[in-house]
């Protein structure tokens, strides 16, 4: 939505531009679906981002039919795919359809690596290895856990105190 919003893209941009030392800490994260949807307009403003130096990452995948080169220009760095359709799904990036285990590679050839999300059993995580993908998260590697109610009380002053100096 920021993306199409004139005003409120300009308030990120300024922000960002006034703020680069963030770039290697900061990476925008789009849904495959919102990038596919994406109007002109809204693709340079992306654009405008990158060229700032910041990262960017697609999200959500889930169609492997993807244009590496195009996501490698459009300032793409990272891909995460669940692990069900990285396994079990096949790409097709133009060129003719690959396995969806050679994404990892392919990917890299264009300067993407591929996160896989939803690793949640050892088998899964051996076979991800497999398709030479080198970063994942899922259950697998920290299942969630309960809150410490000190960490809220903590983290909810905290945004109080910014929310008091920010004003």
């Amino acid at each position: 939505h920021t993306l199409s919003d004139h005003r409120g893209f300009n308030q990120v941009h300024d922000f960002l531009e006034a703020n680069r030392k963030l770039t290697q800490s900061v990476i925008l994260e789009l849904s495959q679906r919102g990038y596919r949807e994406m109007k002109r307009t809204e693709q340079d403003r992306l654009g405008q981002l990158a060229d700032l130096g910041y990262r960017l990452s697609l999200g959500d995948v889930a169609d492997l039919t993807i244009d590496p080169a195009a996501l490698a220009a459009q300032g793409f760095r990272h891909m995460s795919v669940e692990a069900a359709i990285l396994l079990h799904g096949d790409m097709d990036d133009g060129t003719g359809v690959v396995p969806a285990q050679g994404l990892a590679p392919r990917m890299a050839q264009h300067g993407i690596t591929v996160i896989t999300t939803q690793v949640d059993r050892e088998n899964q995580a051996l076979s991800v290895i497999d398709a030479d993908v080198t970063l994942a998260q899922g259950l697998l590697f920290s299942p969630p856990r309960p809150v410490k109610r000190e960490l809220l009380e903590t983290s909810s002053s905290n945004a109080e105190t910014d929310i008091r100096q920010a004003s």
